[in-house]
């Protein structure tokens, strides 16, 4: 029918099954632990549930629309192949010291302005280049050219608030009040001449987009205290990962320099720290400080230290990662996110004690 409404990663106390109201409704992707499927059901035909494929962690539920019932739930543009990840999953490894193994996943985050603030989440969906808006804004000078914390440490001050039941993403920085942009196209936002399509590169890419206009600009400007402007990817924009998984050559990437995911390890991260208050005279690194300079999407407990190196693929029960490389790093790891102020660590601390590269966190591109 036509009026059919997808739900993604319900908590397990939100959904029973057998007290929804007559709605047609369709459930993909949800942990195991959200929804008892009752087998006796299936392929009960009108009135009851309809499951033909049910593969591990998800099900497909159908119930007869009535037009007397008020809708359960608003429409969303989620199909339903959809697939979310979520805090506490447990999360399956191949390869590495031990050849399998488990961890948790402990935190999820996004960056939906590229080289702007962390937005952390519980649960998030999986789009076609990564999490569902992770870099798919970025802020660009007045020749077009992406400015990031690497020129601007202060953009990390920029706090970002992804609103997707009302198609917003709101803006704020502390001294300067907050502005909220579409997440999708939006008739009553002010157009200006500006407006248009744009096309600048990242990592070498060329890249188009759209100019999100003066209004966003301005209150940029103010917040870095020079002028540039905002930019959203174009949906259709196609950039290929330069590291693609063996056998799938088909990645793509949103904004993200070079992988549509990035993986450290709280084990790595309580190393590094430790290292950091024995080597140096800054004693003023906690663990999120640290953890929060490396910006990583996904965060999991359990393991050894730097064990994610050896992995070739992570999994879920909906959802396999492939790894692709690791992540060399550079001096934005230098920043502090809560300030936007520089100095030399940990950048000079892993250059000791991990080599030129200064490699930290694993890069991850979905396989399925």
């Amino acid at each position: 029918p036509s009026e059919v409404l997808s739900v993604s990663t319900l908590p397990s106390e939100v959904l029973s099954v057998s007290t929804l109201p007559s709605e047609v409704l369709s459930v993909s992707t949800l942990p195991s632990e959200v929804l008892s499927v009752n087998t006796s059901l299936l392929g009960a035909g009108e009135g009851g549930l309809f499951a033909p494929e049910i593969p591990c962690g998800a099900a497909h539920v159908m119930i007869t629309q009535s037009s007397s019932s008020p809708p359960l739930l608003q429409p969303a543009a989620y199909s339903p192949k959809s697939v979310s990840l979520c805090v506490g999953d447990v999360m399956h490894t191949a390869g590495g010291r031990d050849g399998s193994g488990t961890v948790t996943l402990e935190k999820i985050f996004l960056y939906p302005v590229k080289s702007c603030a962390a937005f952390e989440v519980s649960c998030w969906l999986l789009g076609a280049h990564g999490f569902q808006y992770d870099r798919l804004w970025m802020v660009v000078n007045e020749r077009g050219s992406c400015v990031s914390q690497k020129q601007e440490p202060r953009l990390c001050l920029v706090k970002p608030v992804l609103n997707l039941e009302g198609n917003r993403m709101m803006l704020s920085a502390e001294g300067h009040g907050s502005i909220s942009v579409p997440l999708e196209g939006d008739t009553h936002m002010s157009l200006s001449p500006r407006i248009g399509v744009c096309q600048t590169t990242v990592c070498g890419d060329r890249v188009m987009g759209t100019d999100v206009g003066d209004e966003a600009a301005m209150w940029l400007s103010a917040v870095i205290s020079r002028s540039c402007r905002l930019w959203r990817q174009d949906p259709q924009n196609q950039r290929k990962a330069k590291k693609q998984p063996s056998g799938n050559g088909g990645v793509t990437l949103s904004l993200a320099n070079e992988a549509p995911f990035l993986l450290v390890a709280r084990s790595s991260i309580e190393w590094l720290l430790s290292v950091l208050r024995e080597s140096t005279s800054e004693n003023s690194f906690g663990y999120d400080d640290v953890l929060m300079r490396f910006r990583p999407n996904l965060v999991v407990a359990g393991g050894l230290p730097f064990e994610e190196e050896g992995w070739s693929e992570i999994a879920t029960g909906s959802a396999v990662f492939k790894v692709t490389g690791l992540c060399c790093r550079c001096q934005m790891i230098c920043v502090d996110q809560s300030t936007g102020k520089r100095n030399t660590e940990p950048l000079q601390v892993l250059l000791s004690f991990r080599g030129s590269k200064a490699t930290f966190g694993v890069y991850l591109a979905a396989d399925n």
